[in-house]
């Protein structure tokens, strides 16, 4: 008999339906994205607060995160959103990783994007609210997480689709 670990594994890899979209991707032509960065100008309006390079793990090439806010006016509540982006050497392992991911929050199914009316990625997940406060996809090799993380809650609907967007232009433009 496997361990507690593999049997949740196993449990949210089959809650998830993951045998369906493992390995799989949308518009891939070429090799994987390399050295993927965030274009910071993309986001109109929004400051750079932080960029940080985190410690990788077994097959990541790199992960960085990024905090991003609005500039605030003196008493105002504060909006800021969070953005971890992780790179893999192949598509499967990211899969792998967003099923890690997964695994960690206390919902015990989060929705498909596409039913909160958000087509991005190769796979994606998000809230059960209305407001999507956080978006978490893969994309070929690459693994996104977003949160809102100020004090104010905001969707993070048009960063997904950013940086959705971005991943793929990088990818067709550097085969």
């Amino acid at each position: 008999m496997g361990s507690i670990d593999e049997e949740f594994r196993k449990m949210v890899k089959e809650n998830y339906d993951f045998s369906s979209w493992a390995g799989k991707t949308k518009y891939f032509k070429g090799k994987l994205c390399e050295n993927f960065f965030l274009h910071t100008k993309k986001f109109e309006g929004w400051s750079l607060e932080e960029k940080e390079e985190l410690p990788t793990f077994y097959s990541e090439r790199s992960t960085v995160q990024y905090i991003y806010n609005l500039p605030a006016e003196e008493g105002k509540e504060r909006i800021a959103v969070a953005i971890t982006v992780r790179e893999f050497n192949s598509i499967l392992e990211a899969h792998e990783a967003l099923i890690d991911l997964l695994m960690t929050y206390m919902a015990p199914y989060l929705p498909r994007c596409e039913e909160k009316g958000l087509n991005i990625g190769d796979v994606c997940f998000g809230g059960h609210g209305d407001l999507q406060t956080s978006v978490i996809f893969t994309r070929y090799n690459i693994l996104v997480r977003i949160d809102s993380v100020g004090t104010k809650d905001i969707s993070v609907k048009e960063f997904a689709e950013t940086i959705d967007s971005q991943i793929i232009a990088d990818q067709q433009n550097h085969r």
